[in-house]
């Protein structure tokens, strides 16, 4: 099953700013495939998709990734006597001077397997096991997963019932409920990722039809 979601804008954070940052600057100014953000001290705060760090600065980087951003792919950016020891020390990719900000998104999407979901006050990320916000992270079973990347996919339209069947088990099974007790547990976790004064879920039923998130929550 492919889930990839059309058009997708990926968000990255960079520590540091390389000799091309003006080009990137310009290449996220002309393209809604990146959105950029800069720290010159500490790893972004805001969610996103992945870090872009210099290779230097791997070493005293190595415990905050690990402690708390692990699940985010991390892309150093160096010369190429760097390349060896920043995969030893866990990179997930690296990028050798000089690099464009074409190559820097082609390694994104190769490292970036998460989906998302957009809202007005940020994003849910969605992993094969868990998701996370802003506002915390929540354990998703394989078929939870399943549901909210198909929901994710197709943010902002129904996505029957039967659909959902499909994708768990090939068929549809009749006189099941089994995808709405699903359904149930993901609201009630969702809950949990969105900000203090939202009480409405973003799951939505339509009556008879089936499921969707709306693009605007």
């Amino acid at each position: 099953m492919n889930f990839d979601i059309p058009h997708i804008t990926y968000q990255i954070g960079f520590l540091g700013k390389p000799e091309n940052f003006q080009e990137l600057s310009q290449f996220e100014d002309s393209t809604e495939l990146l959105t950029i953000s800069w720290s010159e001290k500490n790893l972004p705060e805001s969610s996103v998709d992945a870090l872009i760090i210099p290779a230097d600065h791997l070493d005293e980087l190595a415990e905050p990734i690990k402690n708390g951003k692990s699940w985010i792919p991390v892309i150093a950016w160096g010369p190429m006597d760097k390349l060896a020891s920043s995969f030893q020390k866990g990179c997930s990719d690296y990028l050798k001077d000089p690099w464009s900000p074409e190559e820097l998104l082609i390694r994104v999407k190769k490292n970036v397997t998460n989906k998302a979901l957009s809202f007005s006050w940020g994003r849910i990320s969605i992993f094969p096991n868990k998701a996370t916000s802003p506002f915390g992270a929540v354990k998703l079973s394989a078929q939870e997963f399943t549901i909210l990347t198909v929901l994710a996919q197709q943010q902002g339209d129904i996505v029957p019932r039967e659909t959902l069947y499909r994708e768990l088990w090939g068929k549809i099974q009749q006189q099941s409920r089994v995808v709405d007790m699903h359904i149930s547990s993901l609201r009630k976790k969702i809950q949990i990722l969105l900000p203090r004064d939202t009480k409405e879920s973003p799951i939505k039923s339509a009556h008879g039809r089936g499921y969707f998130i709306p693009k605007i929550f």
